[in-house]
Parts: structure tokens; sequence; C-alpha cells
């Protein structure tokens, strides 16, 4: 995944009705989603949003962009919240609270903080998922990133890593899913099962208490492992972060041909149907940055902005309407549905100031948002 980086006394008027309606409408989609059926009723129509403890203070913004959301056709948010940790061989792996000097991308927002960010998009009937994501700031100072984590101590990293996710998930109450873990590859294989198990148990247990599912979400490389690994069949559903090489295309590509070329990945989307049959299939990541890249952006989606290259609003909306074409009708073997939703990578709290220049994978005010919104219209059962 590439790494970026609340109410009132309603009246009854119209607008109160519609939102009232709007409400009832997205919550029906939540309880769907939840409900741990392999191919839910209403899919998921998600963004990503990147969240740190200040951005969750701002109350206005965050009404701001649930409104905007709602207007995308948007049903469920992943809250991405950063944790760290300061070398690829580190055994420490935690929350940076505000204050600190080490933290690059924002601070991890405290239980409160996280609340402030879920009560108002539950009480407005969207679906939330808390997703702790490891900043790759200091690994890609070493010419690595969060798949390749190779700790000194691995029981010092999994006793610290799962402090670090009971304390974000104190303060997830009102979220549906939990994501235990996201891209780790160097660490998710079977080697580690006897450290993921009770890792699970632990959060499971305390996230029952606040009715939450737990996933987890594997890179989309995961399907050249010989099998896929066996601890997360505990798992209440399993996601990916699909930055699939789209090979083959200019940077002028159109739509179609687009989703044409997404075809070439049916069979790696099919593997995780077939390992874990009858649980949610989640697309947990999907997205571009909105620059060219030479030879063509397309052939390495997840890639960071470079400098010199022009900025491309054209191509990343290009990008979503291709990928979603694809995946609102990619059928699996048995005839249904084969994701059960997407999430796009990304937004944040703080509008993108001038879209027009914007080369990041940020959504919102730029032409790929007006994309979302159709995708999402279209995509309904």
């Amino acid at each position: 995944m590439p790494t970026a980086t609340r109410s009132h006394t309603p009246r009854l008027t119209l607008l109160s009705l519609f939102a009232a309606v709007l409400a009832l409408t997205m919550g029906s989609t939540s309880a769907a989603l939840a409900s741990g059926d392999a191919a839910p009723a209403v899919p998921m129509r998600g963004i990503n949003v990147y969240l740190t403890g200040y951005d969750a203070t701002r109350n206005d913004q965050i009404e701001g962009l649930l409104d905007t959301l709602a207007q995308m056709h948007v049903n469920t948010i992943v809250l991405n919240v950063p944790i760290y940790i300061d070398s690829v061989t580190g055994s420490r792996i935690e929350a940076v609270p505000d204050g600190s000097d080490q933290h690059v991308h924002g601070d991890t927002p405290t239980p409160a903080e996280l609340q402030a960010a879920i009560r108002p998009a539950v009480a407005r009937g969207f679906t939330v998922w808390v997703r702790p994501l490891l900043d790759e700031a200091p690994l890609i100072a070493e010419g690595a990133w969060r798949g390749e984590l190779q700790p000194a101590d691995p029981a010092a990293f999994f006793a610290a890593y799962t402090r670090t996710l009971l304390g974000i998930l104190a303060g997830s109450s009102g979220a549906s899913w939990f994501v235990i873990g996201t891209e780790f590859n160097s660490l998710q294989q079977d080697t580690y099962a006897g450290d993921w198990e009770p890792l699970i148990d632990t959060v499971r247990a305390s996230a029952a208490g606040r009715s939450m599912k737990l996933l987890y979400a594997l890179n989309w490389d995961t399907g050249g492992y010989p099998q896929f690994p066996s601890w997360m069949d505990a798992l209440d559903g399993i996601a990916v972060d699909a930055y699939y090489p789209l090979d083959g295309l200019g940077n002028d590509a159109s739509s179609a041909e687009v989703a044409t070329a997404w075809q070439s990945w049916t069979s790696a989307l099919q593997a995780f149907r077939d390992h874990f049959p009858g649980k949610p299939f989640f697309v947990s990541e999907a997205g571009i940055a909105s620059q060219q890249r030479d030879p063509s952006a397309y052939a390495a989606p997840a890639s960071w902005p470079g400098d010199g290259q022009p900025a491309d609003p054209g191509l990343q909306r290009t990008y979503i309407e291709g990928t979603c074409a694809y995946l609102r009708n990619a059928a699996a073997s048995d005839g249904s549905r084969m994701a059960s939703g997407v999430a796009w990578w990304m937004t944040s709290v703080n509008p993108v100031e001038h879209p027009e220049q914007d080369t990041t994978f940020a959504i919102v005010g730029k032409p790929a948002q007006d994309a979302v919104a159709d995708c999402f219209a279209a995509w309904t059962a």
C-alpha cells in the first residue's frame, strides 16, 4: 500500500427527512456488510481515510468529509491510523502520541480521538473499519517496506504489536471490522503461526465485546506463496491490497483497456475465494497517483509520485473507471460476485489545496471523485 499522508439538534425539514432515509438505507448496508456472508447483498462501497490524532479532533472537517462521501455513494469508511517502527529489524512497533518527534506522517489517534471520528460516521449510517497501518518512512530510508520486516526479536515484536493493537481497539467501538495486519509479507507466513494465533485470540477477546469482526489485508503478490498461511483461517474475512500491474498500457489508455487488462488477474483473485470459502473477500485498497510515469503508470499503480513527471488527474480517473468496471462485473467460478466490494485509496480529512496540480493518490477534489461516485452509483448489488 502506498503510505500517505463532529452534532446538533435536527429540525424537521425535507433535508433532514432525506438524511434520515439515507441513514436508514446505509444502516441496512452496514448490517449486510458485517454479517459475515461471503457475498453481502449490498457491496462494500468504500474509501480509505488516513487519520491522525490531529485530524480526528477537527469536527467541522470531518463532518464536511462525511457530506462529500455520502454524495459519492460511499457506504464504508476505512480509517487508517498510523503506527511506527524505527527500522526494518526493529522489534518495537508502537503507537506514537502527539508531541513525539518520532512520527512522520502524523500522530496515532488516542482512543478518545478515534471515537471522535467513528461516532459521527456511524451515526450517519456508514460502516467503519479501523486499520492500524505501519508508516513506512523509516523503512524507505533503508530501501525497504513493511513487507520486508525482519525483527531481531520476533517474540518482542509480536508482544509489542499486540499491545499496540489493543490500544487502538480500545477506541474502536462502533466499528464493524478491525484489521489485524496489512501487507506484512515477511511475517505472515506459517513460520510465524505460533505468534499470530495468540495475537488473534487476544484481539478477538477484546473485539467480541465491541461486536467487531477481524480480517487481514494481504498484499497483491501473496499469490506467489506456495499456500495461504493457515492461521488466517481463524479470521472472519480476508482482503487484498490490489495493486496488480496492468501491463501493455500506455499513460493514454482508455478505461475499457484498463478493464480488459484486469482480466489477466482473475485467477489470482479466484485463489483468495478458493482458499477462504464462505468468508467475505474484499479489495481493501485499489488506486493510483494522478501522475504519468515512464513508460506507464498502470504498470506499477502502487508507485509513489516521482519528481519531473506531469500531473495527470485524468489518468487517475481512467484507472478508477476501468478498475471499477472490472471489479463490478468480475464473477467467481461459482458465478457469484468475485469481491464483496472495494475501498479506494485514498483521502484524508484535509482537502487537496491545488487538485489540478496534485500528483498524489488523493481522490476528493479531483476528477477521480466523480469516477468513484459514478462507480458506486452503479454498483448496488
